[in-house]
This record gives structure tokens, sequence and C-alpha cells, in this order.
């Protein structure tokens, strides 16, 4: 009974947390001032938001990668990452299942072009990014699935 009710509250609040796709303007709106910004490669801005710590990179002013994790780092819930997930849709929804190697869950937009999504065990943290920054976090995906991600 709390799972339902805590997934409940997360897709109820799913549209509290900032998307792919939106401006740095529109995440600062959402989120506050950020804590930190890092101009390396790009500009990543990290802020603190109902519990978790969010790292976003932009590029050219577009959120196109967002590491979640909780403040205390403990491991999210499954209804955590939907919630979140569902926030980081788009324009594909996530397909039903994700695949899982040693290290990680995988998740991939039903397109399996649009977006990735991956929980990292050992971390407890959820990278979610667009085909734009993909190629950034081969290495966390097994041989088999990279060959799928040619020409993503």
């Amino acid at each position: 009974m709390k799972t339902l009710l805590l997934l409940i509250a997360l897709m109820f609040s799913a549209s509290a947390f900032a998307r792919i796709g939106e401006t740095a303007k529109q995440i600062d709106k959402r989120y506050g001032q950020s804590l930190e910004t890092i101009q390396k490669n790009g500009e990543s801005r990290r802020y603190s938001f109902r519990g978790f710590t969010v790292l976003v990179s932009f590029e050219r002013g577009i959120s196109q990668c967002e590491v979640y994790q909780k403040k205390d780092n403990s491991r999210m819930t499954e209804a955590e990452i939907q919630g979140l997930l569902q926030a980081n849709a788009g324009s594909s929804e996530w397909g039903s299942e994700p695949e899982e190697n040693i290290g990680n869950y995988i998740y991939w937009s039903r397109d399996r072009r649009t977006r990735v999504a991956i929980y990292t065990l050992a971390t407890h943290d959820l990278i979610i990014t667009s085909k734009a920054f993909l190629g950034r976090f081969a290495h966390l995906v097994n041989s088999d699935d990279r060959k799928g991600m040619k020409g993503f």
C-alpha cells in the first residue's frame, strides 16, 4: 500500500522535475538557483530539489542529460525511478522492462532512438540522456547493446 501511495505521489509530482529538452531558464525556474555551475566541455549545473541532487548538462542552452541521486545516497525505489522516467519521456514512452547487466539497469525509450536512462547500482544514480549525449555513457552499456546503438 505504501508503494502504491508513493507511486501516485510521484506521478503527480513528476511534473515538478526538469526535463530533457528544457532551456536553462526553464530548469532554473523549476529547481531554483543552481548550487554550482561547471564550465567544462559545455555547461553543467547542480541543483538540490525535493531530496535529490540533480546535475543537468546543457548543450547550446538546452538540457541534454540529467543525473539524479538521492541526497542520502540511498537506493532509489522503482516508483522513484519510474516517476523520473515519466517526467523525461518526451515524445516516446519508455519500454516496459529495463535491460540488466552486472552494475546497471538500462531503460530505453520505446523507439530506442530518443532517450536512454541508466540506473547504476553502485552509486544509486539515475542518468537520463538524450540521443545527443548517449555516446558519453556508452561505456556503461554492454557490448551487445552498443552494437544496437550504432547510428543512434
